[in-house]
């Protein structure tokens, strides 16, 4: 038997497997769910403003229309503080996501500040990677698909 088959049948190579597969299927689960919501709810109303109490009232006039997914840009001045904000204020009754997200650290802030979904109009790998590992689908915005 090869060094690499007995590393890989060991009891705690094979517990450390399932776990990452649970994990993983566990991630997916909840990336599906949330874009089932997004296709069910038909629209994603995208907000961009001059400041961040226009980004919050669109959001909020939206949300009374019965909008069910936001995606506030990050064009959007302090819009990390927005996606926070209005994440406490609709917790579960819309979807919330982030756009314009050029990198990875601006995927990371707007998913600590309660982003649902991430849309890039610079789709990276490594941002790809980074929100792979939340569970929080992301896709590249509709005008890459134009191109």
């Amino acid at each position: 038997m090869s060094e690499k088959m007995r590393v890989h049948s060991s009891p705690a190579y094979a517990s450390s497997t399932s776990l990452a597969i649970e994990s993983t299927e566990v991630m997916s689960i909840a990336k599906i769910e949330v874009l089932g919501k997004i296709v069910a709810s038909g629209l994603v109303a995208v907000i961009r403003a001059e400041n961040p109490d226009q980004a919050a009232r669109i959001a909020e006039a939206c949300s009374l229309a019965g909008v069910g997914a936001l995606e506030i840009t990050f064009t959007v001045p302090e819009a990390n503080r927005v996606i926070e904000r209005l994440a406490k204020q609709f917790f579960s009754q819309i979807l919330l996501g982030a756009g314009t997200v050029l990198d990875p650290e601006t995927a990371h802030i707007a998913i600590l500040a309660g982003a649902q979904f991430v849309v890039s109009s610079a789709p990276s790998p490594e941002s790809a990677r980074l929100c792979n590992r939340y569970p929080i689908p992301t896709c590249p915005a509709l005008e890459q698909f134009a191109k």
